[in-house]
């Protein structure tokens, strides 16, 4: 009985150990879907959802998160509201909401002040917003020190001592925000690429914070790459990646052109960055920087750089015709959630709009006339962007309309996964779920034709 005993308690440790949640309330997201989210990887921005629920009648809610490792910066999202918080897998945080008392905008959201009432044992937000109270006021007292290189070494010793006294900043997570706050002022003062390199981007502990060590490269060596493969030393650019496509040889070459960078997976990081910024140059083809990208996904060393050469594979064939369409699972007027892939074996016509869109609205006898025609072929899904799926609803029923309607008001992941950035578009896809049509598929761009070619119409 005893050992029974000693087993339930060592299962209860273990469960409080490993469960994290965050739980918060704030009315305005009364019976609203929240997310929570973290970046996969800080160059290519993909975000990862790592929890999702709905808000109660009140406001409150709980995400439940998954497993993270070490520190975290975790985007709490909704469709019209966003704020973040910095987590440690094994801890639950209860937070407090509240609206800022000017506007602030991120990703068109209206960012919200968040509050941790119950850091009990790793003050972790509180460090972060210790370490950022330091620097602003630092920042705002010496400025014009920055400009001069001799000055530099007296305000940042100045600033590493004001922070080394403040207690609890002993996260190496903290530690290198701190220390990569630093990096533009060095930058301002003129300090030697080299200098520049062994203090900040051959930083081994940068791991310990991944989001500051990336920004640094991406804002300090975005014209890396292209800089380097024009440079006579290197040879003939477009040779090497449009015929050859040999990363090693690249590779290669990059270090022996450059003669400050002798980091294996930085030099990786770059190569794998600078073939997406020439992705869309005419003069490199786009199908062998695809094939370097996927070379790169499967065989280099290091395992960040396969998930950001993945990535970038992603995003720039996203949508591209014959890749499998983003898989969605939206809510239609009753509530019942419908995936995209219930609709395989048929050729599916989406339509993304709101109820105001009036050239949607133009459309509606032409596409009530398409899903006549085509019926049992044919599936047109109407997915509202706005809060208005009843209204919706209500017009295709008076109309006798028997289309899908579905709400992605709420889906934060739809406008990017499709790239919307205007109302109404169209998307086609064939039976097999893939991208059949993206570009001029309107039902007045006749689209028609491309329907008939799909179902062997005559």
């Amino acid at each position: 009985m005893k050992a029974l005993s000693i087993f339930s308690i060592l299962i209860l440790f273990c469960a409080s150990l490993f469960s994290k949640s965050i739980t918060g309330a704030y009315k305005p997201l009364a019976n609203c879907h929240v997310y929570a989210c973290v970046d996969d990887d800080y160059i290519t921005n993909t975000p990862l959802c790592i929890a999702e629920t709905i808000a109660d009648a009140d406001g409150k809610f709980t995400l439940n998160l998954k497993p993270l490792n070490g520190v975290s910066k975790v985007w709490i999202k909704t469709s019209q509201y966003i704020t973040y918080m910095y987590v440690i897998y094994g801890f639950d945080y209860e937070v407090k909401l509240s609206l800022p008392t000017s506007s602030n905008i991120i990703d068109n959201k209206q960012f919200l002040n968040l509050i941790v009432c119950n850091e009990k044992d790793i003050f972790v937000n509180k460090q972060m917003a210790i370490v950022d109270s330091i620097f602003n006021n630092f920042y705002a007292n010496n400025y014009t020190k920055f400009i001069h290189p001799r000055s530099i070494k007296l305000v940042t010793d100045s600033f590493k001592t004001k922070l080394n006294s403040q207690p609890n900043t002993s996260i190496d997570y903290v530690d290198m925000y701190a220390h990569y706050l630093l990096a533009p002022i060095d930058a301002a003062a003129g300090m030697r690429l080299a200098y520049m390199y062994n203090q900040y981007a051959n930083n081994k502990l940068g791991t310990q914070n991944p989001e500051v060590y990336y920004n640094f490269i991406k804002q300090n060596y975005k014209g890396y790459f292209e800089n380097t493969i024009a440079k006579p030393c290197f040879g003939d650019a477009s040779a090497m990646i449009n015929d050859e496509h040999n990363c090693n040889s690249i590779l290669q070459k990059l270090s022996a052109c450059d003669t400050i960078i002798k980091n294996d997976s930085l030099r990786e990081l770059l190569f794998v960055c600078g073939l997406q910024s020439v992705y869309y140059k005419r003069e490199f083809k786009k199908p062998s920087i695809e094939m370097m990208l996927r070379y790169m996904a499967f065989n280099s060393k290091f395992s960040s750089i396969k998930k950001i050469a993945k990535n970038i594979i992603a995003k720039v064939s996203a949508l591209n015709l014959g890749t499998p369409a983003p898989e969605f699972a939206l809510p239609n007027a009753q509530n019942d959630s419908i995936k995209l892939s219930s609709q395989r074996g048929k050729l599916v016509y989406l339509c993304f709009t709101n109820f105001s869109n009036v050239d949607w609205q133009t459309h509606l006898p032409i596409l009530e006339r398409l899903q006549l025609l085509y019926d049992k072929r044919l599936q047109i899904v109407t997915i509202t962007l706005g809060n208005d799926i009843r209204q919706i609803s209500a017009l295709l029923k008076q109309k006798k309309f028997s289309a899908d309607v579905l709400n992605g008001f709420d889906n934060m992941f739809l406008k990017s996964d499709y790239q919307i950035d205007a109302l109404p578009k169209y998307m086609l896809i064939d039976a097999e779920g893939d991208i059949l049509k993206t570009t001029n598929c309107s039902p007045v761009d006749g689209v028609e034709d491309i329907i008939k070619q799909a179902l062997k119409v005559k």
